[in-house]
Formats: structure tokens, C-alpha cells, sequence
């Protein structure tokens, strides 16, 4: 079985198997949920994994769009600006006892005092929130390069040994960068859907 544990049930979590079946002298193999009280219709294995290739045809395309070959990383540019932002939000305590000394001394007056530092509170702020928008960018980027390096030689791969292996190799080859496929089918009538979730 290729989706062995991977192909699993949208209405129970449980794993899909396979069954075969004879009529009239011609064999027919399909998915179906093994809890006898689930509702889920099983669908033909020759058409899921199909469905599931042409699933991992349109990722590694939408991917291949987003993510172009020669576009460098973003990650030391967004580093380096996040580093220059931490290093300069350390200088803020320095820069406010710079100004209570200003007072101290009579170099400020109250009022000017108080301008000086709602301006530098004003500063501060806006530079956490550039802290804080710097981080998620590196969030993203991170998640983004690990998308390009890792799920887009795995698909491509997948898709250019799939149909030289057995049915173990296969399973082997899935599970390596899918985390599970959950199917959905409520009746004969409505088409089967693969929802898959790759492995992060």
C-alpha cells in the first residue's frame, strides 16, 4: 500500500486501506475506511494516487512561481537590519539618563525636558515595532527557504521515481515529506478530496 498510515479518513482520523474485490472475473482495489460505523464511501486506489500526483504536479508549479531559482535569500539583509535595531534600542537608557543630567544641570528647562523625552519614548516605540515586524519578515523568510530547499527537491523527486518503485519504496518516498492525506467522500454522488499536509 503506497499511502499506507498516510491516507487517512476526514471524518475519524483513521487510516484508510486497502480492499480488492472481484466481479465478473475483473478485479477492482480501493480505499476504504476500515471503522464499520463510518459513513465515509471509499474511491478506486488507481484514482486517489492519481489524484494525489496531479496534487504534487500543481504544488511544485506554485512553488517553482513564488519561489525563483536565482532570488537570493532575504535572511542576512533582514539579520543584519534586525541586529543594527536591538543594538540600537540598548541605547535608550543611556540617551534618557543623558537628559535628566541636561536637567540636572540646567542645560533643560521642564519643558524642553519633557519634549526631549516623549520624543525619544516616541522613537523607542517605533523601533520596537520595527523590531517586532523584522522578526515576523524573518519568520516568513525562514519558513520560505525551507520550502525552497527541502519540499521542492522532495516533490520533484517523488515525481520522477514514483512509478519505478514498489509499493513500499513508494510509502518510503511519500512519508518523507508528507506529514498525511486526510480524504474526504460522503457519497457516491460528490467527487473524493485529498487534503495533504507536508511535513515542516
Amino acid at each position: 500500500n503506497p499511502l499506507s498510515t498516510l491516507l487517512r479518513c476526514s471524518k475519524c482520523d483513521t487510516a484508510m486501506v486497502m480492499r480488492r474485490t472481484v466481479v465478473k472475473g475483473t478485479e477492482y482495489i480501493y480505499y476504504y475506511c476500515r471503522n464499520s460505523w463510518c459513513k465515509t464511501v471509499g474511491t478506486s486506489v488507481n484514482m486517489v494516487i492519481e489524484d494525489l500526483l496531479q496534487h504534487l504536479r500543481h504544488e511544485l508549479a506554485k512553488i517553482d512561481v513564488e519561489y525563483e531559482p536565482e532570488e537570493k535569500s532575504l535572511l542576512p539583509s533582514i539579520k543584519q537590519q534586525l541586529e543594527q535595531a536591538q543594538k540600537k534600542l540598548k541605547t535608550f537608557e543611556t540617551r534618557r539618563d543623558n537628559i535628566h543630567d541636561f536637567l540636572e544641570d540646567g542645560t533643560y528647562t521642564k519643558e524642553k525636558f519633557m519634549d526631549r523625552m516623549n520624543k525619544l519614548d516616541e522613537e523607542e516605540n517605533q523601533l520596537i515595532e520595527l523590531i517586532n515586524e523584522l522578526n515576523q519578515r524573518l519568520s516568513s523568510e525562514k519558513e520560505r527557504d525551507s520550502n525552497q530547499n527541502q519540499i521542492i527537491p522532495a516533490i520533484s523527486n517523488a515525481l520522477e521515481v514514483f512509478e519505478l518503485g514498489d509499493a513500499r519504496q513508494k510509502n518510503i518516498l511519500l512519508k518523507s515529506f508528507i506529514h498525511k492525506i486526510m480524504y474526504t467522500r460522503e457519497s457516491k454522488k460528490e467527487d473524493f478530496q485529498l487534503k495533504v499536509t507536508y511535513i515542516q
